[in-house]
């Protein structure tokens, strides 16, 4: 299973996305809510279907079946690091490229400091939405993200 033309996918639908959405229905995966994500799985898979459909499976085993979440979940999660270790979200800009780039601190983030279910939903749905915000346009999934971490002295913490 293969898309002829991965690099050719725009906002307004091309022969891989549908191809994509049809090979999802043929194998009985649930797609992903939007066009949008379905383009956006097939130029991950870079017009490799078999590749693509894998990749709805897995977000569906991991974001949809473990992580169910509403709209209004997914906002109240925005900031939710910062608000819980000040510092550990430094910036988010755009490199000399134009592509979105995120920095982060990690000294700050216990996982033991995770308080209940609905802190690590946060956590976990704060990442979903600021990674789907860096692919926010199709370009952006071809350019991919940056993604910085400053972790010095954690190594050394952590033994």
């Amino acid at each position: 299973m293969s898309c002829a033309h991965p690099r050719k996918i725009r906002p307004s639908g091309s022969s891989c996305a549908f191809a994509a959405q049809d090979a999802l229905a043929s194998e009985g995966v649930v797609p992903p809510d939007s066009d949008f994500e379905v383009a956006t799985f097939a130029i991950i898979g870079k017009g490799d279907l078999a590749k693509s459909v894998e990749r709805v499976k897995k977000y569906n085993e991991v974001v949809r079946a473990q992580y169910p979440h509403t709209p209004e979940e997914r906002l109240r999660a925005v900031g939710f690091l910062n608000r819980k270790w000040p510092g550990a979200m430094l910036a988010g800009a755009a490199d000399a490229a134009g592509r979105p780039m995120i920095v982060c601190d990690v000294n700050p983030y216990v996982p033991a400091q995770l308080e209940g279910e609905a802190e690590w939903r946060a956590f976990f749905l704060e990442f979903v939405v600021l990674l789907e915000a860096c692919t926010s346009d199709l370009d952006d999934c071809r350019n991919g993200c940056i993604f910085i971490t400053q972790c010095e002295g954690s190594a050394s913490e952590a033994s």
